[in-house]
């Protein structure tokens, strides 16, 4: 009467993948008052916004799993979302032989089937995890830009109030919004 020999194996597979993505924009400052008061005006706006300055012109701001960097030298807006991740899966095989060896041989050439097929799923979900944070990516660069709309729609503001002052007496300064949900400032000016 024969025996069969069976011979199970188990390997650990792991893969560190680094997920990231960057989304850049141009910043455009139309010079209502002279260069560098337009940007003393938008320093103390991303200041008050709660960007933090990171450097002489570069001006940072932390949330939402992103980071937006405003360079106020390069007029430029970059947002990044990055991240190391290490993936861990376990491959088994069984093989079956007349004897030990053979077992053992087909034990391991069906891990090796298996662990190609675990190495293959790790990198599945190293892909859907990109797109996990390409998402998040598009959401915080988006919250991001509306806050960045903001700090300008206040900087322009704050411009035009100045130049106003400038060219004679300021009698009224109406701020609001439009029916259709735009920013109006009006400024009458008695020369």
């Amino acid at each position: 009467m024969s025996q069969t020999y069976r011979c199970q194996l188990k390997a650990s597979v792991q893969e560190t993948v680094h997920i990231g993505d960057t989304i850049r924009h141009r910043l455009s400052l139309t010079e209502i008052l002279p260069a560098d008061e337009m940007a003393a005006l938008l320093r103390q706006a991303l200041a008050d916004a709660g960007f933090r300055q990171a450097g002489e012109d570069r001006w940072v701001l932390s949330e939402a799993g992103a980071e937006t960097v405003v360079d106020l030298g390069e007029m430029s807006v970059v947002t990044e979302a990055s991240a190391d991740k290490a993936l861990q899966a376990e491959a088994t095989a069984t093989g079956v032989g007349w004897n030990r060896d053979q077992a053992q041989a087909s034990a391991r050439q069906q891990l090796d089937s298996a662990r190609q097929a675990t190495a293959e799923r790790l990198q599945a979900e190293g892909r859907k995890l990109q797109v996990e944070l390409s998402d998040t990516l598009a959401a915080a660069d988006a919250a991001h830009m509306e806050l960045l709309h903001i700090v300008l729609q206040e900087v322009y503001a704050e411009s035009l109030k100045q130049k106003a002052r400038q060219m004679g007496d300021v009698v009224e300064v109406t701020e609001g919004t439009s029916p259709s949900g735009e920013y109006e400032l009006v400024i009458k000016v008695e020369t």
